[in-house]
């Protein structure tokens, strides 16, 4: 019911496959996926089979034929906030299919990366890492990406990997050699002393959905001159007027 999943539907249906359905143990209410990437996801044509846990994986021939499923009812709150799914009393039922993505939760298993290395590590099991460089309780080891953070999006894994790539590189050559960092200033205009504009917000335009198919062309087009204008001149400083002006 995560991103994981919602993407790896999509993503089935641009590689082909005639249907795909999408099994999640709660109700569409409480999927942590993006609610956008859940609509786009039933636009484009995947089943969503709430309320359903699979359980066991059949084959034959060392292929995989089916998916044993049982149905599921909500529970007690769980600390999440959540109610929890329970299975108790739920009828059992078989999907067939020929390929399964299995797109749930997964953990790094530290013991096996770092085996005896001592690496120091947080309250959440995870990697304690500098923000800034990338660099470990052991000055040599630099890490990055989900083992630090946890579960994060991909753009936060990409920009962990460019400053432990920095940061590397200073601890070897004592020098910085980061080029591309460069402060430039913005060729913006803002008044902060104009007034708000009564402008909603303006929706995604996408392509038709009949185009999606078979390929992995951009689904979120940008907007047009005069929409992305209008966007700008929203009022998106919250703070102005609410905190005195330096002298």
């Amino acid at each position: 019911g995560g991103n994981a999943a919602v993407d790896a539907s999509r993503t089935a249906l641009r590689l082909g496959a005639e249907e795909v359905t999408l099994i999640y143990r709660r109700t569409r209410e409480q999927m942590p996926a993006y609610e956008e990437e859940v609509e786009e996801a039933e636009n484009e044509g995947v089943k969503m089979l709430m309320l359903t846990a699979p359980f066991e994986i059949i084959g034959k021939d060392g292929k995989v034929t089916s998916i044993k499923c049982r149905t599921m009812r909500l529970g007690e709150f769980d600390r999440s906030g959540r109610r929890k799914a329970d299975d108790s009393g739920g009828n059992d039922f078989v999907i067939e299919a020929d390929q399964i993505i299995a797109a749930v939760s997964q953990a790094s298993d530290l013991k096996a990366y770092l085996k005896d290395t001592a690496l120091e590590i947080n309250s959440g099991n995870y990697i304690k890492a500098n923000p800034l460089t990338g660099q470990t309780s052991e000055e040599w080891i630099f890490a990055g990406g989900d083992i630090v953070t946890g579960p994060w999006s991909v753009i936060e894994a990409v920009s962990a990997g460019e400053k432990a790539a920095v940061g590397i590189d200073n601890y070897l050559t004592g020098e910085e050699h980061a080029f591309w960092r460069q402060d430039r200033v913005p060729d913006t205009y803002f008044d902060p002393d104009a007034d708000p504009v009564p402008y909603p917000r303006e929706k995604q335009p996408l392509i038709a959905v009949e185009r999606r198919r078979n390929n992995f062309d951009e689904v979120e087009l940008p907007w047009s001159e005069a929409a992305a204008l209008r966007q700008a001149k929203r009022c998106l400083r919250c703070d102005y007027g609410k905190t005195p002006r330096a002298q």
